[in-house]
């Protein structure tokens, strides 16, 4: 039992079938005590349970860990435990067995191709946990004859379908993507389709079903009709809102994520800094978790298609609004009065000139209808959040309305001429002091990081470590929603190699073989192959996450380090 954090801990087996057995416990201990674990991940020889992040989330994990702390898993359960239910579901995937790795099979197995399929398709699969991307899961089942080594090389691209084998799993690929296995076939068109976002529950493939591959060779595909799938774009287009004048670097819609699903492979995502997003939420009267829009490094416009209370929180930028004035337009200076209702008070005279108001982060002021609202450039921090009265709109997958940009989950990026819809607002903005203001917080230069050593600070050296908190970081220009890349001293290995892929959580600093950490944020993947070091306090994660580009890091211990 390994720490992960402050508000969570990683289960480590002897076997797959162990961890199968503590998936099934965990879920059932999840049940009788709701609302204390918002994850449990399972993988290959671990398992991963991620408490709500609050104090009641602290008490409950303690409560957890004593519970299955009290577990003999050499002899718990019953062969139920760790086995899928008996009704648990069977899907049937048709396979053209024409992969281009398939001669490469045959030589390494010394099977024939039509063995191979037979094997393949005689067998039946059981899905044991997911990973590497949204739907993509790891089938157990595979007969030893064709347990093969994954490729020398990766593949840059996977098509969609493929279907594969790597060590001893079998597995589909749900999206492109670059992969490593040995491909031995494709869906065949009329499959069904793994992961996708339209349908209640989007992944196909869960922890516990069974699948069973069939040979397409010589099938046609059946009659369907399957009605038109809401996009992204349609979903939008459906009800007023804003339209994106000017998308800057980078805009995206983010609310609190979607925690609850990483044993699907979907990451949490959401804000970067949730911190900024509660707070403009306030501002305007939304429940905290509403979405709102995230822009990078500022730069971006948007035009309002329905007048709505606003604010901007997050990076220190300058923020402007200009509405356009028709024939009864206000004077400028009698418009930027506040009434007692806190909207713009009306004033007497015809004007033809624009109104054009200026304020900065952490302000609540009105745009009427057709007013453009600019986030000017960002001259600290990286990323403002733009919030509406009554929330974003767009499409929501799984609960949220967050965009990953790593998985590809709930869509992607906004440009220019986008249109995303607003909600109705549920109420006025709260009384607050300063008429609708609240502090601009800056992170500071250096950002300091709470650390908890583990779960996996054995695989460095003890001067690794007291490089790790002596040291002042730096954060690299590759930053991105991913990770924070850091540069400094090269953190050396005490062993050789790389565990088996774990899960992961928001705040891991992961050590690549190169060294230098990876402090990872809100799109991190949900497992990953190399040791980490340490984990980050979720508080802290926000504050990192507007660091710029040469800012330094400095990391405090608060955890683990006296045990080592």
């Amino acid at each position: 039992m390994l720490p992960a954090g402050p508000f969570g801990v990683l289960l480590e087996f002897d076997s797959l079938d162990k961890v199968q057995r503590c998936f099934a416990w965990v879920e059932r201990w999840r049940t009788a005590r709701p609302g204390v674990l918002v994850d449990v991940v399972p993988a290959e020889q671990t398992l991963m349970a991620i408490a709500t992040f609050d104090d009641a989330g602290q008490r409950g994990l303690r409560e957890f860990v004593a519970a299955v702390g009290a577990v003999d898993w050499a002899d718990a359960g019953t062969d139920d435990d760790a086995a899928p239910a008996a009704d648990a579901e069977t899907v049937e995937l048709p396979v053209t067995y024409d992969g281009p790795d398939l001669d490469d099979v045959t030589r390494l197995t010394g099977l024939a191709a039509n063995e191979i399929v037979s094997l393949h398709t005689e067998a039946e699969f059981t899905v044991a946990f997911t990973g590497f991307a949204p739907g993509f899961a790891y089938l157990t089942g595979l007969p030893d004859a064709l347990r093969v080594p994954r490729r020398d090389a990766p593949r840059t691209r996977v098509p969609t379908g493929a279907v594969a084998l790597g060590g001893p799993y079998s597995g589909v690929y749900p999206r492109e993507s670059p992969g490593g296995w040995q491909l031995i076939g494709q869906l065949a068109p009329w499959a069904p389709t793994l992961w996708d976002e339209t349908r209640e529950s989007p992944a196909l493939l869960r922890p516990g079903t069974r699948v069973r591959f069939v040979d397409a060779a010589g099938q046609s595909a059946p009659d369907s009709s399957a009605p038109a799938k809401l996009t992204q774009a349609t979903a939008a287009a459906t009800e007023p809102g804003l339209r994106v004048v000017r998308a800057g670097p980078l805009t995206t819609v983010q609310d609190l994520g979607r925690p609850g699903f990483a044993h699907l492979g979907v990451p949490r995502s959401g804000a970067v800094d949730r911190t900024s997003l509660k707070l403009a939420n306030r501002l305007v009267g939304n429940e905290e978790g509403a979405a709102a829009l995230e822009l990078t490094l500022g730069g971006g416009a948007v035009q309002l298609e329905v007048g709505r209370w606003v604010a901007v929180t997050g990076a220190r930028c300058e923020i402007t609004m200009t509405v356009p004035a028709p024939e009864s337009a206000l004077e400028p200076a009698a418009a930027r009065e506040v009434g007692p209702d806190r909207k713009s008070a009306p004033a007497a005279g015809p004007s033809h000139r624009p109104i054009v108001m200026r304020t900065v982060p952490g302000t609540a002021f009105y745009a009427p209808e057709g007013a453009v609202v600019e986030v000017g450039p960002a001259v600290a921090g990286v990323r403002a959040y733009l919030a509406m009265a009554g929330g974003v709109g767009g499409f929501e997958v799984l609960g949220s309305r967050s965009v990953d940009l790593l998985s590809g989950v709930g869509g992607r990026a906004l440009g220019g001429g986008a249109r995303v819809g607003v909600g109705v607002p549920v109420g006025l903005p709260p009384d607050i002091p300063g008429l609708g203001m609240a502090p601009v917080r800056d992170v500071g230069d250096p950002v300091v990081v709470r650390l908890v050593l583990g779960p996996r600070s054995e695989w460095f050296t003890d001067d690794a470590v007291r490089d790790l908190v002596a040291a002042r970081w730096t954060v690299g220009v590759e930053s991105n929603r991913t990770a924070v890349r850091l540069d400094g001293p090269s953190l050396a290995r005490a062993r050789d190699g790389e565990p088996a892929s774990e899960p992961l959580v928001v705040g891991a600093v992961q050590v690549p073989r190169d060294g230098r950490p990876l402090l990872f944020l809100a799109d991190h993947p949900v497992t990953g192959g190399y040791p980490v070091i340490a984990c980050a306090h979720p508080a802290d994660v926000d504050a990192a996450g507007q660091a710029r580009p040469g800012t330094g890091i400095r990391f405090r211990m608060v955890g683990g380090l006296a045990s080592r």
